[in-house]
C-alpha cells in the first residue's frame, strides 16, 4: 500500500549524514559547546534544521511569534534542549541498501546547501530581504524528498530515483504516488507553522521546470533561481542547458550579466565545498550507523538525568522567554534573541525600526482603580501591539508598563504607520467594565546601519527611549520619530 502525504509528513525521522551525526555527538559531549559551530552544523543539514525549527515553533514553547530562522531558534531552545534535539535524530533504516540511501541523501544534501547558499546571496542583494529566512527556505525546500525516501525507502528508490535524474523527480513521483515531494513539503511547512510566504515559495520552486511563468514574491523568484543554480553545482558544472536556463532567469529577474552569475555560482560551489570539507572525515568502523545511534542514546540518557534539575532551576529563576502576564517576550528574549537579530542587521546593513512606549500616567490608573486594573491595562497594550506588528517582529515587555517593539527590515513609512496605528489603537481601547481610558507615549526610531556601527544594541535602545521621553514631554498620546543613518548620528541627536 502506497503511503499518503499525511503519512509521509508524520515522519519523525529525516536522514542526516553520518559525519554530521558524529560531529554533533562530539559537540554534545563538551560541557560548553561552541554555539557558532553548532549553528554552522545546523545550517548545513536539512534534517537537523527541520527538527530545530519544528521544536522551536511547537506548543512546548508557545511563542507569541513564530521563528523563521535557525539563528533565532537556537537561543530560544537553550543548551539542554538543543543537545537533546540534535541527538534525537534517526538515520535511514540501515539494512542492506543503506549505502544507496546514504548516497541519495548526500546528493540531496549538496543540492539543498547549494540552494540555501545561493538564496542567501540573493537576499543580501535584495532590499528588505532576510538572508537567514531565505537560507532556511532554500535549505528545506526539498525536505519532502528526504521524508519520502526515509519513510518509503524501497519504493522511492525503485520507482522514482532509478527512473529520474535529481532534481527532476517530480514527474516520476507523481506517476507512482499521485503526488510529489512538493506536496509533502507543503504539509511539513504548514505543520511547522512557517509563514505563507515560505510555503508558497517552496511550492513554486520547481515552477521553471514545469514551464509555469508565475513569479509573485521575491522569495519565490529567489528559490526558483536557487534551484537552477543548485542543479548546475551538484552536477559539477556539466550541462550547458542548466547554465543557459540560469543565465536567462537571473538576467530577467535580477539584471545580472554572465560574469556576475558565474561569480555567484563559484561562491556557491565554494561554500558547499567548505561544508563538505567540514564533515569529510573517515566514518570508519568506529562510527558505524549502529555505533552512532548507540552513542546518541547514551548521551540522551545522560542529558535526561540532568534536565529535570535544570528545568526546575530555570523555572525557579524565571528562565523563560515569555512574560507570563502579558504574553509578550521578556528581557531575557531581548538579551538572547533580539540583540542577535539586531547585530545581524548591522552586519548586513539592513534597516530596522524600533518603538519604545509606556502608558501615560500609569500610576494614576494603578492608584485610582487598583493594581488589577493596572495589570489589565498592560495586557491590553500588549494585545494591541501584537495585532499591529508582523510575524517576524518582536514585542517585548521591557519592564513595568514599558514595551519595546522591533520592526525588522521595516521601511521608514512602515515605522511611521505602525507607530500611529499603535498609538490610535491604544487610545481607542478601554480597560475593564469601568471603561478606564489610557494613552501612550511612543518613541520611534528608523535606523539604517553603516560600516563601523557597533553590534551591541544598547545604544539603539537608549536612543528610542530618549525619543519616547520627547513624546511624553510633549503631553503624551503622541509619537516622536527619529531617523538615523549610523550610530554617529544617533549620538549627535541624543
Amino acid at each position: 500500500m502506497r503511503p499518503t502525504v499525511e503519512v509521509l509528513a508524520n515522519t519523525k525521522r529525516l536522514p542526516s549524514l553520518p559525519p554530521v551525526a558524529v560531529r554533533v555527538i562530539e559537540l554534545a559531549r563538551q560541557e560548553e559547546p561552541d554555539f557558532r559551530e553548532i549553528t554552522t552544523i545546523l545550517r548545513a543539514d536539512p534534517a537537523l534544521a527541520a527538527r530545530i525549527l519544528r521544536t522551536a515553533n511547537s506548543a512546548l514553547f508557545a511563542l507569541p511569534q513564530r521563528v523563521h530562522s535557525i539563528e533565532a531558534a537556537i537561543p530560544i531552545l537553550g543548551l539542554t534542549m538543543l543537545r537533546t534535539i540534535v541527538l534525537g535524530f534517526t538515520l535511514a533504516d540501515h539494512r542492506g541498501d543503506h549505502h544507496e540511501v546514504r548516497d541519495v541523501s548526500q546528493l540531496v544534501w549538496r543540492s539543498s546547501l547549494a540552494q540555501a547558499a545561493f538564496a542567501e546571496m540573493l537576499a543580501l542583494n535584495a532590499n528588505g530581504a532576510d538572508p537567514s529566512t531565505w537560507f532556511l527556505t532554500g535549505l528545506l525546500q526539498d525536505v519532502g524528498v528526504l521524508a519520502t525516501l526515509n519513510t518509503d525507502t524501497d519504493n522511492y528508490l525503485e520507482h522514482v530515483w532509478d527512473n529520474s535524474q535529481f532534481p527532476n523527480v517530480v514527474d516520476a513521483e507523481r506517476k507512482y504516488y499521485r503526488f510529489t515531494h512538493i506536496d509533502v513539503g507543503r504539509e511539513l511547512f504548514t505543520r511547522w507553522g512557517l509563514p505563507r510566504e515560505m510555503i508558497d515559495a517552496m511550492v513554486m520552486h520547481h515552477a521553471h521546470m514545469q514551464r509555469n511563468g508565475v513569479y509573485r514574491t521575491p522569495l519565490m523568484t529567489a528559490l526558483q533561481a536557487s534551484s537552477l543554480a543548485a542543479h548546475y553545482v551538484v552536477n559539477h558544472g556539466k550541462g550547458s542547458r542548466a547554465m543557459d536556463q540560469l543565465l536567462t532567469f537571473v538576467r530577467q529577474h535580477y539584471g545580472w550579466d554572465t560574469k556576475q552569475t558565474e561569480a555567484a555560482i563559484e561562491e556557491t560551489a565554494i561554500r558547499v565545498g567548505e561544508s563538505a570539507a567540514l564533515f569529510n572525515f573517515d566514518v570508519g568502523e568506529n562510527y558505524s550507523p549502529e555505533r552512532i545511534l548507540a552513542d546518541a542514546r547514551d548521551l540522551l540518557e545522560e542529558i535526561a538525568l540532568t534536565s529535570q534539575l535544570e528545568t526546575r532551576a530555570a523555572t525557579a529563576s524565571g528562565d523563560a522567554m515569555t512574560d507570563p502576564m502579558s504574553g509578550a517576550h521578556n528581557r531575557r528574549y531581548m538579551d538572547n534573541v533580539l540583540n542577535r537579530q539586531i547585530a545581524d542587521h548591522v552586519r548586513t546593513k539592513r534597516p530596522l525600526g524600533m518603538l519604545f512606549l509606556d502608558i501615560d500616567k500609569f500610576k494614576n490608573i494603578n492608584d485610582g482603580h487598583g493594581h488589577q486594573i493596572g495589570d489589565q491595562a498592560i495586557v491590553q497594550v500588549a494585545d494591541v501591539l501584537k495585532e499591529c506588528v508582523g510575524n517576524s517582529d518582536s514585542v517585548i515587555r521591557y519592564g513595568g508598563d514599558e514595551f519595546l517593539v522591533a520592526l525588522l527590515d521595516a521601511t521608514v513609512k512602515e515605522v511611521q504607520e505602525i507607530s500611529e496605528l499603535v498609538r490610535s489603537g491604544i487610545a481607542g481601547a478601554s480597560v475593564s467594565d469601568d471603561a478606564v481610558a489610557m494613552t501612550t507615549s511612543i518613541g520611534a526610531v528608523f535606523y539604517e546601519p553603516i560600516a563601523g556601527d557597533p553590534l551591541d544594541a544598547n545604544w539603539l535602545i537608549d536612543c528610542v527611549d530618549a525619543a519616547m521621553y520627547e513624546a511624553k514631554r510633549g503631553g503624551g498620546n503622541q509619537v516622536s520619530l527619529r531617523q538615523l543613518v549610523g550610530c554617529e548620528e544617533a549620538a549627535a541627536t541624543t
